[in-house]
């Protein structure tokens, strides 16, 4: 039987958690909403990117695309816009300190003053240390940290021309981000733990990250998946990925999307652990087959 997606994942997380405008706007106004990202590649979504970004603008959203190059001109930027939508995490200086660059961390501090002013920041997983340490940056003062390690499920079901594995869960708390939802499909980068090598990894997959006790968890996998740690067979041989904070969930399920209300001071941040591309901000419906966003697999 087809099991049907009744809620758009990413819309459904700007039109419900971001639907409050700061508090000087008219309540019919729709959020200004900024998508930062690096330049995305025609087969990874940027093909789809424009028509999409439009699409929400035919909604009544006021939209901005920037990738991060294009944002470090004008950090300041960030102020102009009600909600920051990071697709994907920035990089970091592997040349030089192996830290943050310092027009990144400029740009960090613009988002959290936004925080502090009453927006929204809406997040991304994506793989990579680089990717983990700039996520980590931003998010763990709030109490959420990405994870070194990736999930497997045995009950997992290969979708995408038999080219990647799937999860199914059902298990939503009552919210109103979860209304009309009847079920999500979320990748996964193994059946079996034992194979879990770089070409499962490199796909488009889920990233793990955990939360502490002042975050919702929405939306968390079933209860076949679970959490592997990386090992140095994996590419974790450097001793920041094996800290035990981040590679032993504390979290009682494995969140899938978790919001924090009053992140920073009195804004919301939220956190999605599907990559980017399977939602409508990048291809979503058009190159993964609506998988996660639309109509399922059978």
């Amino acid at each position: 039987m087809k099991l049907i997606i009744t809620a758009v994942l990413a819309f459904f997380m700007l039109n419900s958690a971001f639907a409050e405008a700061k508090k000087t706007q008219p309540e019919t106004k729709k959020p200004a909403i900024l998508f930062l990202s690096h330049p995305m590649q025609n087969h990874y979504g940027g093909a789809t990117t424009k028509k999409n970004m439009s699409r929400l603008s035919g909604l009544g959203y006021r939209i901005a695309y920037q990738t991060y190059q294009e944002i470090y001109r004008k950090p300041d930027l960030v102020k102009s816009f009600d909600l920051v939508v990071l697709l994907y995490q920035p990089g970091v200086d592997w040349k030089g300190t192996g830290k943050m660059f310092p027009k990144t961390v400029k740009l960090f501090q613009q988002i959290k003053r936004l925080l502090k002013q009453g927006g929204g920041l809406l997040v991304f997983t994506s793989p990579g240390e680089s990717s983990m340490r700039t996520f980590n940056d931003l998010l763990e003062p709030y109490g959420c940290r990405m994870m070194s390690g990736g999930l497997f499920d045995k009950r997992a079901t290969l979708g995408l021309r038999g080219c990647v594995r799937f999860g199914f869960t059902a298990d939503f708390p009552k919210h109103q981000l979860t209304e009309g939802t009847s079920g999500l499909w979320y990748p996964v980068a193994a059946s079996d733990p034992k194979v879990m090598n770089f070409d499962s990894l490199r796909n488009a997959n889920m990233v793990p990250f955990d939360v502490d006790s002042t975050w919702k968890v929405i939306a968390k996998v079933r209860e076949s998946t679970h959490f592997k740690p990386f090992g140095k067979q994996e590419g974790a041989d450097k001793p920041w990925l094996q800290q035990k904070k981040y590679q032993k969930m504390s979290s009682t399920s494995i969140p899938l999307l978790a919001v924090k209300d009053g992140g920073g001071k009195n804004g919301r941040i939220a956190v999605c652990a599907i990559n980017a591309a399977y939602s409508d901000f990048i291809a979503g419906n058009d190159v993964y087959e609506g998988v996660c966003t639309g109509k399922g697999l059978e």
